[in-house]
């Protein structure tokens, strides 16, 4: 009887669901919310963030390395002007972050309306310019930059008003 159940257990077929993954931040000044998913080794983004005055300027993202001393791979999103710009950066120190000199980010779509700032993006999974590209193979820690913060008339990001939030994500969790 035992080596029936015991072979039974090999025999059903076992379901994994996955779905996409999220972060998400409510001060009930600003709200973010940040979701992922992993499909055939791209990276998806559907980024949202509530609560911003009209004609506001700033930037914000989302950060791929354990800190700035050891460098970050980070995706910014800067608002100018009510129109929003994606580009692949990297950040060593406590300085503005670099273009990477391949921008690995695909941008599909941006909007901001009545407050809200809504961008849908991707990326590879793994990485392919060193050392500005981090591999988000298995589990890596990230960092989610929060709200607007300040950026310079050219452009340039100023060191953000809130600590990141620092997160190990596990993209096998986050398939869809």
């Amino acid at each position: 009887m035992m080596y029936q159940i015991f072979g039974l257990l090999f025999v059903l077929p076992v379901v994994v669901y996955s779905a996409a993954c999220s972060f998400t931040y409510d001060n009930h000044r600003v709200k973010q919310r940040v979701t992922y998913g992993v499909k055939n080794g791209t990276l998806s983004f559907r980024f949202v963030l509530t609560g911003i005055k009209s004609g506001t300027t700033g930037w914000t993202g989302i950060g791929f390395g354990s800190s700035m001393h050891s460098g970050i791979d980070t995706i910014m999103l800067r608002l100018w002007n009510d129109q929003i710009f994606i580009t692949d950066e990297y950040v060593k120190g406590h300085k503005s972050p670099s273009p990477d000199k391949v921008n690995n980010v695909r941008v599909y779509s941006t909007k901001v309306t009545d407050g809200v700032m809504v961008a849908a993006f991707s990326r590879s999974v793994h990485s392919y310019e060193q050392p500005y590209d981090a591999s988000l193979v298995k589990c890596s820690p990230w960092k989610f930059i929060i709200g607007l913060n300040r950026m310079s008339s050219n452009g340039h990001a100023r060191h953000h008003s809130v600590t990141p939030i620092h997160r190990i994500v596990c993209l096998d969790n986050c398939m869809v």
